[in-house]
């Protein structure tokens, strides 16, 4: 492990626990679950961090790869899901019109 890196990863845990707490502000209201999202904070973070030094052979590269082919296959799905060639059409052989390119 780096270890120049220690204080980075250190910090991001920390911010983890901090955004955990926060939210448990905002949504609970501060009900007596501040330990309990600080724990899911500090549990995220440290898996985050786990992952990044376990994975060694892993590049930024492939990263972005894969979350810009998520991002562009959920706005196509919803582009589909949304189309008018797919709404229900009353006739009298067909029920339900379908795009004529799917």
């Amino acid at each position: 492990m780096n270890k120049t890196l220690l204080p980075i990863r250190l910090g991001f845990v920390l911010l983890c626990a901090a955004a955990g707490w926060l939210v448990s502000l905002t949504i609970m209201a501060g009900d007596g679950f501040g330990v309990l999202a600080i724990g899911v904070g500090l549990g995220i973070g440290i898996l985050v961090v786990l992952v990044d030094v376990l994975l060694k052979g892993f590049s930024l590269r492939g990263l972005s790869a894969v979350t810009f082919g998520i991002g562009v296959g959920l706005i196509i799905a919803h582009m589909v899901g949304t189309s008018p060639f797919l709404r229900p059409v009353i006739r009298r052989s067909f029920t339900w019109c379908g795009s004529p390119c799917l």
